[in-house]
């Protein structure tokens, strides 16, 4: 018996609630939410898009020793491994410096050394701890 006036208690209480709610009810705030939920999840894809172009394309950039060479500036790469012609803006290039290039690289065309065309020094570090050619 107790149980059953405890429950019909309850029920009354919670009907008596509901009616005496003032705010009208709205089903259309779900779909606003949603589609801020929807506006928003687009924008953080977006920005870690953007954030991970910009910090993985750099461009085309080259460190190495400047120097002289047959045809003209030479840029030799740390390592020695790779020698590059240099053409396009290198008046700020001089050689027996230690700099960091950007620009593009160009293939080798009929055996000769491949192309660099700079398009600005990045870094000077000032001079060559080593010479440019052994």
């Amino acid at each position: 018996m107790k149980r059953t006036l405890f429950r019909r208690a309850l029920i009354s209480a919670i009907c008596l609630g509901l009616a005496l709610d003032t705010a009208p009810s709205r089903a259309d705030t779900l779909k606003t939410d949603a589609d801020l939920i929807i506006v928003g999840g687009v924008a953080v894809v977006a920005a870690v898009g953007v954030g991970v172009f910009f910090a993985f394309h750099h461009g085309a950039s080259i460190k190495g020793c400047a120097a002289n060479g047959p045809d003209g500036l030479e840029i030799r790469t740390q390592n020695g491994a790779n020698v590059y012609q240099l053409s396009g803006a290198t008046a700020e290039v001089r050689a027996g410096d230690l700099v960091r290039l950007k620009g593009k690289k160009r293939r080798a065309q009929n055996g000769d050394v491949p192309m660099f065309v700079v398009s600005g020094v990045a870094k000077d570090y000032g001079g060559c701890a080593a010479p440019a050619h052994p």
